[in-house]
């Protein structure tokens, strides 16, 4: 990418043009494909070919994304409006899980007496978690006597409580 006086903008970005109707691969052939060629033919076929044969031919990560976002294009107005305010709900939860998470290291860290990260962290995890959750017990100095056994199955369950809300 260059600006119009030709000063390089980034050599990180590259760009492919395909031409779909020239790709030769076919579902026998798609798994040693390239990846590129994997998505144009899924950009090609996409539409004619059953959920269960794209999940069985597309089962990586990206492809079952692109599969939800089909699905959403699909569905009616209402539909879509309830699946973008859950996709929103679960971004905003985990937003909350890092918040906590970040939070619970920091005050972890504060905290001079702890013995080790990993226990700092938990505690202040377990902590944040607590207080997201207005929940009172146990506190710092009680949590400070637990192991790391026991404080990590603690922050586990109070980060699936979180998590249930």
């Amino acid at each position: 990418m260059r600006d119009p006086v030709g000063r390089i903008l980034t050599d990180d970005l590259q760009i492919h043009l395909l031409q779909l109707t020239n790709l030769r691969f076919t579902r026998e052939n798609l798994a040693s494909a390239p990846a590129v060629h994997r998505w144009a033919f899924f950009l090609l076929n996409a539409g004619t070919l059953e959920q269960d044969d794209l999940r069985k031919l597309f089962p990586e990560p990206a492809f079952v994304e692109a599969m939800e976002v089909l699905d959403v294009i699909n569905k009616t107005p209402e539909q879509r409006d309830e699946y973008i305010s859950r996709l929103k709900s679960q971004l905003d939860e985990a937003a909350r899980l890092e918040y906590a998470h970040e939070e619970g290291f920091r005050a972890g860290e504060l905290k001079g007496e702890l013995r080790g990260e990993l226990r700092g962290e938990l505690i202040g995890r377990i902590v944040v978690y607590q207080e997201l959750l207005s929940l009172a017990q146990p506190d710092r100095d009680e949590l400070s006597t637990y192991d790391i056994a026991r404080l990590t199955a603690l922050a586990d369950q109070l980060q699936h409580q979180l998590r249930s809300r």
